[in-house]
C-alpha cells in the first residue's frame, strides 16, 4: 500500500501543478487546454492522411495544419475586409433594412415598436464604431491565445508518442498497461465522434443548400457551406449559420414569404439534426442509444453550460468505450 502511494507521488504533483496553473496562471492553462482540444480535433485527420496516402507523421501533420491555417486566414481576411470597407455604410444599410421591414408588414412593425428597435440597434452600432480600437486590441489578444494553442497542438500531435510515454511515467508501472488500453479505446471513440460530427455537418450543409436553391436565395452554396460548418458549434452554431443567409435575403429586398422560408429551412434542418441525424449517427459511431445522446447533451448543458453541451457526447462515448465489451466495428 505504501509503495503504491509512493508511486503515485509524480501524478499527484502533476495534478497539484495544474491546480497551481489554474490559480496563478489561468491564461497558460487556457492555452494548454485549447492546444489539447485542437490536437484532439486534428489528430484523426492526420491519422487518416498517414493511412490513406502513406505520408510520414511530420508531413501529414504539416499538411493538415497548413490547410487549416489557410482556411482561417482566408475567413479572417474576408471578415476584416467586410468590416472595414462596410463599417461606414452600416447606418445607411440599417435604414434601408428598416424601410424594407416596415413595407413588408406595417401592422406588425407598429405593434412591435419597430422604430425603437432600430434606433437601439443604431445606437449599438455607433458605440461599436467608437470602440473599434478597443475591440481590435481585444481581438488581437484572443488571436494570440488561439495562435499559441494552435502551435502547441502541432507539437502535441508531432510528438504524441513521447508525450504519452512521459504521461504514463507519472503512474505506477502496474497501472500503465490498463491506462494504455483505456487511452487507446477512448481515442477510437473520440475519432468516431469527430468523423460523425463532420458527416452530420456535410448532411446539414447539403440539406440547407438544397432548401436555399429551391427558395432561389442568393449564394445558396456559400450559405449552405457556412450553415454546415457552423453546425459543428453546439447551441449558437445553427443561429450563426442562419443569420448571414437571412440578412442576404433581407438586403435583396425579398418578400416576407421568402424571408420566412429561408428561416424555416434552417430551423427545419436543425430540428432534423437534433432529433434524428445526431442521435442515429452517434449510435452507429459510438454505440450510444439515441436517447442517451439527447440526454447527455441536455444534462451537460444544464450542469456546465456551453462547454458541457459541447463535450457531453464525446465524454459519454469515451466512458462507454471503457466498458468490458468493446465497441463493435462499423
Amino acid at each position: 500500500m505504501r509503495k503504491t502511494l509512493a508511486d503515485l507521488i509524480p501524478a499527484i504533483l502533476a495534478f497539484l501543478g495544474l491546480i497551481g496553473l489554474y490559480i496563478y496562471a489561468p491564461g497558460v492553462l487556457a492555452v494548454i487546454a485549447l492546444g489539447l482540444l485542437f490536437a484532439l480535433l486534428f489528430a484523426p485527420v492526420v491519422a487518416w492522411l498517414r493511412a490513406r496516402f502513406h505520408l510520414p507523421g511530420i508531413k501529414s501533420t504539416a499538411l493538415v495544419y497548413g490547410l487549416v491555417a489557410l482556411v482561417i486566414l482566408g475567413i479572417v481576411s474576408i471578415v476584416v475586409i467586410v468590416v472595414f470597407f462596410n463599417l461606414s455604410d452600416l447606418t445607411l444599410q440599417l435604414e434601408q433594412v428598416r424601410e424594407h421591414v416596415e413595407e413588408l408588414s406595417p401592422l406588425w412593425y407598429r405593434r412591435l415598436n419597430g422604430d425603437q428597435i432600430f434606433t437601439n440597434v443604431g445606437q449599438r452600432l455607433s458605440i461599436l464604431t467608437d470602440r473599434l480600437g478597443e475591440l481590435c486590441i481585444a481581438a488581437v489578444e484572443i488571436i494570440a491565445v488561439v495562435l499559441a494553442s494552435f502551435v502547441l497542438s502541432f507539437y502535441i500531435i508531432k510528438d504524441a508518442k513521447q508525450i504519452g510515454q512521459a504521461m504514463l511515467s507519472l503512474f505506477p508501472f502496474t497501472w500503465r498497461e490498463y491506462l494504455q488500453d483505456a487511452v487507446k479505446r477512448a481515442q477510437i471513440a473520440w475519432e468516431r465522434f469527430v468523423s460523425g460530427q463532420f458527416l452530420i455537418a456535410l448532411i446539414v450543409g447539403v440539406l440547407e443548400t438544397a432548401g436555399l436553391i429551391v427558395l432561389r436565395a442568393p449564394y445558396p452554396f456559400v450559405f449552405g457551406l457556412i450553415g454546415g460548418l457552423s453546425n459543428l458549434i453546439p447551441y449558437i452554431g445553427p443561429f450563426v449559420g442562419a443569420v448571414p443567409a437571412i440578412v442576404a435575403v433581407l438586403f435583396q429586398g425579398a418578400s416576407l414569404s421568402r424571408i420566412l422560408g429561408t428561416a424555416f429551412v434552417f430551423i427545419a434542418v436543425q430540428q432534423m439534426d437534433n432529433w434524428i441525424l445526431t442521435p442515429r449517427i452517434m449510435k452507429g459511431r459510438l454505440g450510444l442509444h439515441p436517447a442517451v445522446t439527447i440526454l447527455s447533451v441536455l444534462i451537460g448543458a444544464e450542469l456546465f453550460g456551453f462547454l458541457g453541451a459541447t463535450l457531453a457526447v464525446p465524454i459519454v462515448g469515451m466512458l462507454w468505450s471503457l466498458r468490458p465489451k468493446k465497441i463493435n466495428q462499423i
